[in-house]
């Protein structure tokens, strides 16, 4: 279970309306997008910082949907150098949006060359920045699981900061129950229940559940998502009911028979699973869950 942005295409919200949860940040961006729409101007530059899976993405094209302009997406670890974003900003429109997923992967020179494009929508260029050349007005969205590790001048070049939340069990059923309608699924409430419990908060990963089961159900002859299925199709995928994966466990093991602190590459080396998962997938799950802590010296059992 990887940090990938896999949703499929039919079950991302387009728009604020199609968004479920994430009320007060969706609030906040109507009143912000009506503002800009009733002035003429572009949409200030905004910060979404949260988990992996909780929607920065949709609500990033939503907003784009909602102001009527296009929309540039990029990522921040494909973006090594000024040479590597020229092209994103030769192509910019007037008051579209520049959405950089895991901006805090940016070289700081990069960083740093973006000061004057987001400020004064200006980009100097040359060896001593001698050339200066006018850029459309457009939105700079910034996508980011650690916030605290952009520069303090970055990050304070995005007026608009919002702080995603994991989802609640509630909402988290409405969801499940939409995308199992758009993939032309009947759903049985207690099914819809069963697989927001196993998502850990998150939409990525209800919509990944949602989609295995009816792989599963449609391989057993079913249209229909029963409490039966999801069980079974979750047996089989190792999904616990709390939503512990393999990857979980395979931690939990390695830490165990570790016998003692361990950090991070040691943890990569002991399970072979990529440093990003770990740090931003498994641990904060297990650490919600009560069974790891951080020390100074390393991550140990509770």
């Amino acid at each position: 279970m990887g940090r990938g942005n896999c949703m499929s295409n039919e079950l991302r919200p387009v728009n604020f309306d199609s968004i479920l949860g994430q009320e007060n940040v969706v609030d906040r961006l109507r009143i912000s997008i009506n503002s800009a729409k009733v002035r003429g101007e572009a949409l200030s530059h905004c910060l979404l910082d949260g988990a992996p899976g909780l929607g920065k993405t949709t609500i990033s094209t939503a907003i784009a949907n909602e102001l009527g302009v296009g929309i540039q997406i990029a990522n921040g670890g494909n973006i090594r150098s000024v040479k590597n974003l020229m092209p994103y900003l030769m192509k910019m429109e007037e008051n579209m949006v520049f959405f950089i997923d895991e901006i805090h992967r940016l070289p700081v020179s990069v960083e740093e060359f973006l000061y004057p494009c987001m400020e004064d929508f200006r980009m100097d260029v040359g060896s001593d920045n001698e050339l200066s050349m006018e850029l459309p007005k457009f939105t700079m969205i910034g996508a980011t699981t650690e916030a605290g590790n952009l520069s303090r001048p970055f990050f304070d070049r995005f007026t608009f900061k919002y702080q995603l939340k994991l989802y609640g069990q509630d909402v988290l059923s409405k969801i499940v129950s939409a995308s199992a309608g758009k993939l032309n699924m009947k759903i049985m409430p207690n099914a819809a229940t069963n697989i927001s419990m196993r998502s850990r908060g998150t939409p990525r990963i209800a919509n990944g559940i949602v989609q295995w089961c009816r792989d599963y159900a449609l391989d057993k002859g079913s249209q229909t998502l029963s409490n039966t299925i999801v069980d079974e199709a979750c047996v089989l995928s190792g999904i616990s009911k709390n939503g512990s994966t393999e990857q979980d466990r395979t931690y939990m093991k390695a830490l165990k028979k570790f016998g003692r602190p361990a950090g991070l590459k040691t943890l990569v080396d002991l399970t072979n699973i990529d440093k990003d998962t770990i740090q931003y997938v498994i641990e904060p799950f297990l650490m919600r869950q009560g069974l790891i802590k951080r020390t100074p010296r390393g991550r140990v059992l509770s």
